[in-house]
């Protein structure tokens, strides 16, 4: 991109850093564009919000890869028929990724082979 080609840029990248404050795009850009046309302070800080939504996206995407590995865990253990095992793996994936339904699902299998007919009720409407 083009030191002018940035000058042009920044109205849209800022625009979409304000609708989206961790657009990962938008801050990279718009933080490379300032340091190109001068404005080095500003895009320190545009970049330092970049690394950070990165960061935090790269942990979200941790969390939610090792919920799904505890989910597979789980439905391993409650085919062998270990329901304790699969409870205590699912508790820890929805702790680790709360709004998966999937998740919640699951833990509801694992309820009813444990016989806890209302918790797993609880769990497949959270599922729902």
């Amino acid at each position: 991109m083009q030191s002018g080609d940035c000058v042009a840029s920044r109205p849209e990248f800022r625009a979409v850093a304000e609708r989206e404050p961790k657009h990962l795009g938008a801050l990279f850009n718009l933080g490379n564009c300032l340091n190109r046309s001068g404005e080095r302070d500003e895009g320190a800080r545009a970049l330092g919000q970049f690394q950070k939504a990165s960061q935090d996206e790269a942990a979200r995407v941790g969390r939610k890869r090792r919920a799904y590995f505890l989910g597979l865990e789980a439905d391993r253990r409650l085919e062998s028929g270990d329901s304790a095992g699969a409870l205590k793996a699912m508790q820890e994936a929805i702790t680790l990724n709360p709004d998966d339904a999937g998740a919640h699902a699951m833990m509801a299998q694992a309820l009813e082979a444990a016989g806890d007919i209302p918790r797993a009720l609880d769990s497949y409407r959270k599922a729902a």
